[in-house]
């Protein structure tokens, strides 16, 4: 990845990927035909916006991204045929309320061969700096995770086109008003660009899928990431990455479609980013209902159809 500055205080970081070649795209198809995952976007998004900063701060000035606000995931980016594709992030210093916000947006041009390329903006965002050392953690409230009837990782990749790469899911509960999904034992930090590794984009896929579990057995319906209001990571680099449980509740419970909140906690409580406002937009074709059948589980009880519990159990 490489990034060029102009004299409006806009950073452009460019990378060039290979879908033969990148395993979080190679594990990232749909129909066969791969797509950039939105948690990679999210994680260049961070890298620009904090390339900004070091231009825009005074020296004895480091910032952190404080959170990530009005994600939007407009058009999914497809490396259709395999062919590589060059990403581009831009990023733009901007004010608000005496804050330090800088303005995201990830792009590419789609090409054609009997035409002039078309420029798409992918994903959009705002992030906010602070130069506060240390994120304000949220309170602890350890997870409850109990030996009870549960959807396991098979179950779910049965449903899912995730490969092995995105396969973070070992099972999901339903825990009174929330969906709980426990991580996988082999969970590891996504390699990105130059061998540069975070497990962050990994929890926020933990959270996309779990609520995307708990969307399919309540409506039927599987789909990809639209939006999110506000993303906060207060631990960027946790130790221990056994033992991590995403909790997932709908936004607003008199209205299941105003979207979902979700949090990533350890064992011990401890919450290492939380999302609010998580949207979604539904695939445009059926999920045939076998595979939906065992999702029932999860439903809201008035939405849970007699005789559908059939998942299998959690180990």
């Amino acid at each position: 990845m490489y990034a060029n500055f102009d004299p409006n205080n806009i950073v452009t970081l460019q990378n060039e990927l290979d879908p033969t070649k990148e395993t979080f795209l190679k594990d990232h198809a749909m129909n066969g035909i791969p797509i950039l995952p939105g948690v990679v976007g999210i994680y260049g998004f961070k890298k620009a916006a904090l390339r900004v900063a070091e231009k825009i701060s005074a020296p004895d000035t480091e910032y952190r991204v404080a959170c990530m606000e009005d994600i939007n995931f407009l058009i999914p980016m497809k490396f259709y045929r395999d062919k590589k594709k060059t990403v581009t992030w831009k990023a733009q210093g901007i004010s608000s309320a005496g804050h330090t916000v800088i303005s995201v947006s990830l792009e590419s041009d789609l090409m054609f061969v009997n035409r002039p390329p078309e420029h798409v903006v992918h994903f959009t965002a705002a992030v906010r700096l602070t130069a506060d050392k240390a994120a304000a953690a949220a309170a602890k409230e350890p997870v409850e995770w109990l030996r009870k009837e549960s959807v396991n990782t098979e179950t779910i990749y049965k449903l899912y086109f995730h490969g092995p790469t995105f396969q973070v899911l070992d099972s999901v509960q339903r825990s009174g008003a929330t969906v709980v999904g426990r991580a996988a034992k082999n969970l590891e930090p996504l390699v990105l660009d130059g061998g540069e590794q975070s497990v962050i984009p990994m929890l926020i896929e933990l959270c996309f899928q779990t609520a995307g579990v708990y969307q399919a057995g309540n409506s039927g319906i599987l789909a990809l990431p639209r939006s999110i209001q506000t993303l906060s990571v207060y631990d960027e680099d946790p130790k221990d990455l056994k033992d991590l449980y995403a909790e997932v509740k709908y936004s607003n419970p008199d209205d299941i479609h105003a979207g979902y909140d979700a949090r990533v906690l350890d064992k011990t409580g401890n919450v290492i980013l939380e999302i609010r406002g998580y949207a979604t937009a539904p695939l445009p074709f059926p999920v045939e209902e076998k595979l939906l059948e065992p999702m029932k589980i999860l439903a809201d009880s008035n939405n849970r159809e007699t005789g559908s519990n059939i998942a299998a159990k959690s180990s």
